[in-house]
């Protein structure tokens, strides 16, 4: 009996090692490349350090320090769009980065097309502001700590038996619901403007924006590369597209990068 409890543990373990082992010879193989590519960055050899770290982007794997090297190699061998299209990936994982910030500014002043965004109620941007004002990650972990106090002082208030306990509780709980249903809608506001949200980068170092998804169709107005646009229609092999001024019009899909 005893024999077979460890004949089975055995068979388990090794099949467990089976299961596992593709999965840690990634891990060990991303590392490596990584390693690799930072020591190509270092000595200055931007287009090998760029091989090895898009080896381990076209595998699937998603990292906002990966992103932002593959932005360095880009901006350093002058592909001022792509190093935009990966800064601005890596700064969905990396919110708030100043060093990441400062690198696509340094980018952005290499694009040619200077777009002013339409004027906002002072309102609108005073809202907008404060919806911001704490990246994504840290108000996922905030409202989970309020929750997690309201509930707790709730719980005490209701089981306490002492009336002066009983009444700070509930006026603690108050506090951190009110706390929570604030920083809860900035949340809420923060994830729905993400999945809403689908921009691209021109990646041509000049596209013709038309007035339908025509070659024929009028020409409206030229883009260069670098410049980031929001895609609000799918017609075809074209995209209609909105500038943050409001103009509006139709490129090819081959001329932008979705971020």
């Amino acid at each position: 009996m005893v024999m077979n409890i460890l004949n089975n543990k055995k068979i388990f373990i090794s099949i467990a090692v089976v299961m596992l082992l593709p999965v840690l010879t990634y891990a060990d193989d991303k590392t490596e490349l990584f390693k690799q590519g930072n020591q190509f960055y270092r000595a200055e050899e931007f287009s090998r350090a760029l091989e090895s770290y898009l080896e381990i982007y076209e595998k699937g794997f998603e990292s906002g320090p990966l992103y932002y090297n593959i932005g360095n190699c880009y901006y350093k061998l002058n592909e001022t769009g792509k190093a935009i299209l990966f800064y601005e990936k890596a700064k969905k994982l990396m919110p708030g980065d100043e060093e990441l910030e400062f690198n696509l500014k340094l980018a952005n002043l290499s694009v040619m097309d200077k777009i002013e965004p339409l004027p906002t109620f002072i309102l609108f941007r005073v809202s907008e502001g404060f919806v911001h004002l704490i990246p994504k990650s840290y108000l996922l972990w905030l409202t989970a700590l309020l929750y997690l106090f309201c509930l707790s002082f709730l719980i005490i208030r209701i089981l306490s038996r002492n009336q002066s306990l009983r009444r700070i509780c509930g006026q603690i709980s108050i506090l951190f619901l009110i706390l929570l249903i604030v920083f809860g809608f900035s949340l809420i506001k923060q994830i729905r403007e993400q999945s809403e949200q689908d921009e691209a980068v021109i990646m041509a170092g000049e596209v013709l924006v038309r007035g339908a998804p025509s070659e024929v169709a009028t020409i409206l107005f030229d883009l260069h590369e670098g410049t980031i646009v929001h895609i609000d229609k799918i017609s075809g092999d074209w995209y209609e597209i909105v500038l943050a001024d409001g103009k509006v019009g139709w490129v090819e899909k081959g001329s932008l990068e979705r971020i």
